[in-house]
């Protein structure tokens, strides 16, 4: 029996029902197997804050809940876990994939990986740590005194405790998740459901009609990578960590570098995550900003998991005029022909939505360090 198989049998004799979960690579596997297991209601969350509240209202009603996320989420839940679980008393188990201390690509990981514990237990709250020499069936005594003491408990499971990915086929995961009621209603808006596209043909078309100057801001992951596979630039800031947070710094530079014109390549889950960035977009109003969304319905960084979009109730376009944009500054791209039309215009655009297939390039990680892109980038800008 793998580690993750373990894992939820031990949950399930502890009466844990309740389980909020954000993708990571490491966790490919225990959600492939969630999504068989009816055990639990497995709610998926946009920021691991949601699911601290979610866990306290789960407990208030009656339930056992836990989160599944990476450890770098801890860093966003910290005052909500002080402040409203370690205040009240509640209990919650989060289980997290430790990143940053083990066979780690990425370096954004590494600070706050290497910190975690000793900010934990600044708070007071309990680690475990899980790793490959653990009795992982020793942890249920640990996670039963979760709930009879009402305290909090993060396991930090060790990267070569994760069971390689099952390569789940991305693309049916895309299909089947979509209730087809909803799925019909926002076709009528103008959504694209079956889209033809992948995101490095897309990179490559956007990429070469850009201008020279053009500042490009991309996303965490493969958007980042096959960017720089592509077409790489020292104008193009490629983003390492801090998933959520590239319009924010699209924000920035366009309003301090007003001669410029300012591309941001997010995406679904991205926005997601941090829809709260599209008011700001819309108050400030940088005529020099545009947003590319490039929705592939799923989280492709960590496994392609389907983000809350393939539910089929939400529309990027109407969520951005309910926030301030113009209908006339959002324009959705369904197809290459459509693309095609759209990018001699598309600095008049605020959002522009690109349907792509949740398909990853094989393309290698980009060879420069955080510091050296950044170097990079304001040298472009400061010569």
């Amino acid at each position: 029996m793998i580690f993750e198989e373990q894992l939820l049998g031990i949950l399930h004799e502890n009466n844990v029902s309740v389980l909020l979960t954000n993708p990571c690579a490491r966790l490919q596997t225990i959600l492939a197997l969630l999504s068989k297991n009816e055990n639990f209601d497995v709610l998926e969350i946009t920021r691991e804050e949601h699911g601290v509240g979610i866990a306290a209202g789960a407990y208030l009603a009656g339930k056992k809940p836990a989160m599944i996320i990476q450890s770098t989420g801890i860093g966003n839940i910290l005052n909500t876990l002080a402040s409203l679980t370690l205040t009240y008393q509640l209990p919650l188990l989060i289980i997290a994939s430790w990143r940053g201390v083990i066979d780690e690509p990425i370096t954004a990981q590494n600070i706050f990986g290497e910190a975690i514990q000793d900010l934990l237990a600044a708070l007071k709250v309990e680690t475990l740590i899980i790793d490959e020499n653990s009795d992982i069936s020793t942890i249920s005594k640990n996670i039963h005194q979760v709930y009879a003491e009402r305290k909090v408990l993060v396991l930090l499971c060790s990267p070569r405790v994760w069971t390689k990915s099952q390569n789940l086929h991305s693309e049916k995961l895309f299909t089947v998740l979509r209730p087809e009621p909803n799925h019909r209603e926002l076709k009528q808006q103008g959504l694209c459901f079956n889209p033809s596209m992948v995101r490095i043909e897309v990179l490559k078309d956007l990429t070469e009609n850009m201008k020279k100057d053009d500042l490009v801001v991309a996303n965490i992951g493969f958007p980042s990578r096959e960017l720089f596979h592509v077409n790489d630039q020292p104008n193009f800031f490629y983003m390492t960590g801090s998933f959520g947070q590239v319009s924010s710094i699209g924000i920035g530079l366009a309003r301090y570098q007003p001669e410029k014109h300012i591309y941001i390549l997010e995406g679904d889950g991205s926005m997601l995550m941090s829809p709260g960035i599209l008011p700001m977009i819309s108050a400030y109003s940088p005529k020099n900003l545009t947003v590319i969304c490039l929705n592939n319905g799923s989280y492709g960084s960590t496994g392609n998991q389907p983000t809350l979009f393939t539910s089929g109730l939400i529309d990027f376009g109407l969520v951005a005029q309910g926030f301030g944009f113009q209908s006339s500054k959002i324009i959705n791209c369904c197809n290459q022909e459509e693309l095609i039309d759209v990018i001699s215009t598309m600095s008049e655009y605020q959002l522009v939505q690109i349907f792509i297939k949740p398909v990853n390039a094989e393309v290698g990680k980009i060879p420069l360090t955080p510091r050296e892109i950044g170097d990079r980038f304001i040298g472009f800008l400061t010569a």
